[in-house]
C-alpha cells in the first residue's frame, strides 16, 4: 500500500509539473509570436514560481517530461523567451486558444 501511494504522489507530481510546463510553453508562444496575452501576468507568473518549486524539489523528474530537459535552466532564470515555443505542437496549441477566443 505504501509504495502503490508513493506511486500516485510521484505520478501527481509529475502531472502537475508537465501541465506547468506545458502551460508556459504555449503562453510564451502565445506572448513572443502573436504578441498577445490570454493569461495575466501574475498567473503566469504562478505558474512559473510552482514549476520552479517543483523543480527545485524533483529534478530528476525533468528527463522523463516532455520538453523537461529544456527547462534544466528555468530556475537561473524564469522566462519563456529562450524555451522550444516554436515547437510545431506547441504552435497549434496556442493557435487553437487563441482562435476559440477569436483573436486569429
Amino acid at each position: 500500500y505504501s509504495k502503490c501511494k508513493e506511486d500516485i504522489q510521484m505520478n501527481n507530481i509529475k502531472a502537475k509539473m508537465q501541465q506547468r510546463i506545458n502551460q508556459i510553453l504555449v503562453h510564451s508562444c502565445i506572448y513572443y509570436e502573436y504578441d498577445m496575452n490570454i493569461v495575466d501576468d501574475s498567473t503566469y507568473d504562478r505558474w512559473g514560481n510552482e514549476l520552479v518549486e517543483l523543480i527545485k524539489k524533483y529534478p530528476q523528474y525533468l528527463k522523463e517530461l516532455e520538453f523537461g530537459m529544456e527547462f534544466t535552466h528555468y530556475v537561473e532564470m524564469p522566462s519563456g523567451f529562450n524555451l522550444p515555443y516554436r515547437h510545431p505542437d506547441i504552435m497549434r496549441k496556442a493557435q487553437y486558444l487563441l482562435k476559440l477566443r477569436g483573436l486569429l
